[in-house]
């Protein structure tokens, strides 16, 4: 099986966007995403943007992929942004996240 690409990453002057192309992550992609956001986030000094708008579910343990790439910026010195479909945003700030991250919804 050709393994699966489940990130974009761009770089706009010092800003980062990581944008997440898969709708559902797998168990078996788990070390792959890990890896690819954490490449992302030692790219570039300025801003962190993950797009999350394409996700249609969040697991658990992407969160905690997701959580450990946002403590890897910031601990850099990075600021981070998280952008979110309207119906996930409230989902993460349910869970504390807000606290993490400058969350933004994306009408």
């Amino acid at each position: 099986m050709d393994s699966v690409k489940v990130c974009d990453v761009k770089q706009l002057n010092e800003d980062v966007t990581v944008k997440l192309l898969v709708p559902e992550l797998r168990l078996e992609m788990r070390d792959s995403f890990a890896a690819e956001i954490r490449a992302a986030v030692s790219i570039g000094t300025g801003t962190v943007t993950f797009d999350l708008t394409s996700l249609e579910r969040i697991f658990s343990m992407f969160l905690g992929v997701l959580m450990d790439g946002i403590w890897q910026a910031k601990k850099n010195g990075r600021s981070v942004r998280i952008v979110l479909r309207p119906d996930m945003y409230e989902h993460f700030r349910e869970m504390g996240i807000q606290n993490a991250a400058e969350l933004v919804s994306r009408e």
